[in-house]
């Protein structure tokens, strides 16, 4: 249950500062495949299971981590 409360928190802020369309997303860390491989930013392939894409996609993660994780 911590871990979807505090990956919703993140999502959330990131949501507010850099708002939830594409350039939103890249600036909070979406996987790029031209940023990983030419600029060097391999922290993106596992920031990328972080980012949600909006509200939706977001709910049904943190449910689906209750629910697989908090038996």
């Amino acid at each position: 249950m911590a871990g979807a409360a505090a990956t919703a928190a993140a999502s959330c802020l990131a949501f507010a500062v850099l708002g939830h369309d594409v350039l939103g997303l890249v600036a909070a860390g979406a996987l790029s495949a031209p940023l990983v491989e030419h600029d060097g930013e391999w922290w993106r392939l596992a920031s990328t299971m972080l980012l949600h894409s909006g509200a939706v996609h977001l709910l049904l993660f943190a449910a689906s981590v209750v629910l697989i994780f908090d038996r």
